[in-house]
């Protein structure tokens, strides 16, 4: 059998939440160490979130919920990790997940980079079309369950069959 050679402890590591091959991929090439699968109705638990963590070997962590809805557990994983540095970066999109990789400089303490990662949240506006779950009404805006939807930040721009 051959011994694998234990990899050196970096500095820096990252916990993506993305899905899908292609997506998941951009995040590989960008440098995550480990991707959650996960988003709008498959939400990672704070438990899955530490085990990524967990997986990463770094003395710190940048932890990328690219969710909303995703984002307190993050935060929950860091309040419960004793090991390491965690610093959640609060993507809310896959855009801004990958905005924030883009911005992160090796050569930049943690506390640099989580500064830089997170100004680069403000200047990326995404745009999703998905369906509805349940029935609702939002801001005037009446949808069925299995509407589909554009929505554009946290505004429904329009529902329909």
């Amino acid at each position: 059998m051959e011994e694998q050679k234990a990899t050196e402890e970096k500095e820096m590591g990252f916990v993506a939440v993305s899905i899908g091959d292609g997506l998941n991929q951009i995040f590989r090439d960008l440098g995550a160490d480990h991707i959650i699968e996960g988003g709008q109705t498959m939400n990672p638990s704070t438990d899955d979130i530490l085990s990524a963590i967990e997986k990463v070997n770094a003395k710190t962590v940048f932890v990328l919920p690219n969710n909303k809805n995703i984002i307190l557990a993050a935060n929950q994983a860091v309040e419960l990790s004793t090991e390491k540095q965690i610093i959640v970066i609060p993507s809310k999109t896959i855009p801004q997940g990958v905005s924030a990789m883009i911005n992160f400089i090796p050569e930049l303490s943690a506390e640099e980079n989580a500064k830089y990662m997170t100004d680069s949240l403000s200047g990326i506006k995404t745009s999703e079309i998905t369906y509805a779950v349940r029935d609702t009404a939002i801001d005037g805006v009446s949808v069925k369950e299995n509407d589909f939807m554009a929505i554009s930040g946290d505004r429904i721009l329009g529902a329909g069959g």
